[in-house]
């Protein structure tokens, strides 16, 4: 069934992607903000990007769950996408192949 919008529906999902812009924007100037009133204004930089940089590493990143900084790729390169695991899924298809076989012929 295809999805077809009407023209108020369109516009509700506009403007969520407007609030949504929004919010980011909110969070973006919150940060400059917050960055400039403790690192800026010569207490250890002039610079707003460096300040950023510095309201990062000093406040939120020892604040963070250790999880967070993981590749959320990783386990898929590492672990999951490897040979052996390849042979595994191939080995159990023709197995599951053959079950559904004897199982269809009973």
């Amino acid at each position: 069934m295809p999805l077809i919008l009407t023209m108020a529906q369109c516009q509700v999902t506009w403007s969520a992607v407007l609030v949504s812009g929004e919010s980011v924007e909110t969070v973006a100037t919150f940060c400059a903000v917050a960055a400039i009133a403790k690192y800026g204004k010569g207490q250890s930089t002039d610079d707003l990007a460096l300040a950023v940089d510095l309201l990062f590493e000093r406040n939120l990143l020892p604040r963070l769950n250790p999880m967070a900084s993981l590749v959320s790729n990783d386990f898929r390169t590492e672990r999951l996408y490897t040979e052996e695991v390849d042979m595994l899924l191939k080995q159990h298809q023709v197995s599951r192949q053959l079950q559904r076989a004897t199982a269809a012929g009973t």
